[in-house]
């Protein structure tokens, strides 16, 4: 374990070194969030109402799924494990004596503890303005959290396996930008999935992208409290994602 505990603490070290590119995403995630804030701002003025979302209450949804974007981001796992992968510097990595799909979990678990110690002050800070409306518990901030864990295993699982898929189709550039916008759409990051239209609404309960965004924030939101059927699906789709990865590798490597 002490091997794996290395790994996390040079990817949460390294992470802070480019601070520009740190912030840059920070600052780029505010400004679309202030987009679609006006933009829904601008549908509440007219009198209408999507749902069962206030605005206030709309926003602070917005803000959550922000906040989780921004430290579970998964996408460049599928970069990192490809170009190893194609570029043949995965040898370095099956000779040494860990497990490649661990190594890759704790290199991103470093980087998202050191995106969410930096970003959580100014989310609170934020949520000091905007939660008025929500109706925060003890109970709740204990389920976010942990749903918050189930959703980077989820997450990092799906993209691991995106990258994983360059051992059969050699460059996986359009298949990760595909799986980036569907999971955006479909974890609830661009609109709560409860306001999709029926036929959407039941894809979405299938697939495993509710998890990542949606369920913890409608958790810690009071819209949620079917908790323990969630932690089940939840843990249901991390053996079914990791059992996938680990099939997928072993077949993959005797290809390589």
């Amino acid at each position: 374990m002490k091997k794996y505990w290395l790994v996390f603490k040079n990817s949460a070290q390294g992470e802070l070194v480019y601070r520009f590119n740190f912030f840059a995403l920070f600052f780029a995630e505010f400004f679309s969030l202030g987009v679609f804030a006006y933009l829904w701002a601008s549908i509440y003025r007219q009198g209408n109402q999507i749902g069962s979302y206030n605005l206030e209450v709309l926003i602070a949804y917005y803000l959550l799924t922000r906040f989780i974007n921004l430290t579970i981001k998964a996408w460049d796992v599928a970069w990192v494990v490809g170009d190893l992968i194609r570029d043949g510097w995965l040898n370095n990595y099956i000779v040494k004596p860990m497990n490649f799909l661990f190594y890759t979990f704790f290199s991103n678990l470093g980087s998202i503890v050191s995106r969410m110690l930096v970003y959580v002050f100014v989310f609170l800070l934020a949520a000091i303005f905007i939660f008025k409306g929500v109706n925060l518990t003890f109970i709740s901030v204990f389920y976010f959290l942990l749903f918050l864990a189930i959703a980077f295993i989820i997450n990092f699982l799906i993209f691991y396996l995106v990258g994983v898929s360059t051992f059969y189709f050699e460059y996986v550039l359009g298949f990760n930008f595909i799986m980036q916008n569907v999971a955006s759409f479909f974890s609830g990051n661009l609109m709560p999935i409860d306001i999709f239209p029926p036929l959407l609404l039941k894809l979405a309960n299938i697939l495993p992208f509710k998890y990542i965004a949606f369920v913890p924030v409608s958790v810690v939101m009071g819209r949620e409290n079917n908790f323990f059927s969630l932690i089940l699906g939840g843990l249901i789709w991390i053996v079914i994602l990791y059992l996938a990865a680990i099939l997928l590798y072993k077949k993959g490597i005797k290809k390589y």
